[in-house]
């Protein structure tokens, strides 16, 4: 009789040692899941998503990391907070992720540490490595640098690979930024060509405007000229026509023969040398 509850206390033993060895044996992320393989998840930039995870942990530091064994802190989410299981991580928001981050490295994970320093760099075991509670390695795209390379290659000719874009949207931009135009002009020069055709224009109308003026008044004065050095010349009259008024007297063309006449006089000569026959 003693013997068979014996037997049966060590198995009850037993359950309940493996009852409380168990929930040590949960720590993980479950969202990314270890369902997923490594770098199979993708989130978005500037997407929000709920990350959750099991841990016996009161306190918890969630972090964002390089993936791989030795990758670098990104940023910090959440520093020292009671744990809930659950972060609503917003990508790209105070957490150091930025498109230039994600150009040189686009592979993350989560990492979780405990801030009371119980479990340290030495505990190793029930989910955790070296004093961390880590993720599946996840992938973060930059969708805007994503739309802006699909816009610049469906404009272009041909097709360009995912590499080349990026290096021919900067050389699109660098030339823009420079002014550069399909013409081989800047875009200065070609100011400067216009405002220079127009004064050049207007001071042709100018110069064009100027000489028509100078000619006419040239021209003018000269007329001038030669009205005041011509003499009037008298029409000519006929006999019996009335001569032009002078100083309140008329003169006629018709001389009077009485008025006029002058006594006969002998010229003057030698004295007959001959006699009277």
């Amino acid at each position: 009789m003693l013997a068979g509850v014996v037997r049966r206390a060590v198995p009850l033993t037993l359950v309940s040692l493996s009852l409380l060895v168990a929930p040590s044996l949960a720590d993980e992320f479950t969202n990314p899941a270890n369902s997923y393989l490594d770098l199979q998840k993708h989130y978005k930039l500037g997407e929000t998503y709920p990350i959750t995870w099991v841990t016996s942990l009161q306190y918890i530091t969630l972090e964002i990391r390089h993936w791989g064994s030795t990758g670098a802190t990104v940023g910090v989410l959440a520093l020292a907070i009671p744990n809930s299981g659950i972060f609503d991580w917003t990508v790209g928001e105070h957490d150091n992720v930025s498109g230039k981050e994600i150009a040189g490295n686009s592979q993350f994970k989560f990492v979780i540490t405990d801030p009371t320093g119980k479990i340290n760099s030495s505990t190793t075991g029930n989910g955790f490595s070296k004093g961390l509670l880590q993720s599946r390695g996840f992938i973060i795209d930059d969708t805007t640098s994503t739309s802006t390379t699909t816009s610049t290659s469906s404009t272009s000719s041909a097709p360009a690979s995912a590499s080349s874009a990026p290096s021919k949207t900067s050389t699109e931009t660098s030339q823009t930024a420079a002014g550069v135009t399909d013409g081989g002009l800047t875009q200065s020069a070609k100011i400067g060509i216009g405002v220079g055709v127009g004064i050049g224009a207007l001071l042709l109308i100018v110069v064009a405007v100027g000489m028509t003026v100078f000619v006419m008044r040239r021209r003018q004065r000269e007329k001038g000229v030669l009205a005041a050095n011509e003499t009037p010349v008298a029409p000519a009259l006929e006999y019996g026509d009335k001569l032009p008024e002078m100083g309140g007297y008329e003169r006629r063309g018709e001389l009077n023969s009485q008025n006029y006449s002058m006594p006969p006089s002998e010229l003057p000569g030698h004295p007959d040398t001959h006699p009277r026959r």
